[in-house]
């Protein structure tokens, strides 16, 4: 089941660069700083944020962005690998 973020990111990014974005990392760079704001969201203090106020945020997030589910575990480690292939001239690999 795709994030409330999949259609809009993917229709964005073809309209921008007439490119699938899953032959790209920009999925997953869109993702990363998604999943840092709503840290930041739900773990700011009386609106201010510190590093702890990002490891607390991270601590209770489930986030399905456009690569898929992201939740950490305890030591703030995501529960699953982000990228699992790599990237050459031709685009990500799995």
């Amino acid at each position: 089941m795709p994030g409330s973020h999949t259609e809009p990111f993917v229709a964005a990014y073809q309209e921008r660069y007439s490119l699938e974005p899953a032959k790209s990392v920009a999925r997953y760079e869109y993702d990363s700083m998604m999943v840092v704001a709503e840290a930041m969201r739900r773990g700011s203090e009386n609106g201010a944020i510190y590093a702890s106020s990002i490891q607390k945020g991270l601590s209770v997030i489930h986030y399905y962005g456009v690569s898929g589910p992201k939740v950490f575990n305890k030591i703030m480690q995501s529960a699953r690998p982000w990228i699992t292939g790599f990237f050459g001239a031709n685009g990500l690999s799995c």
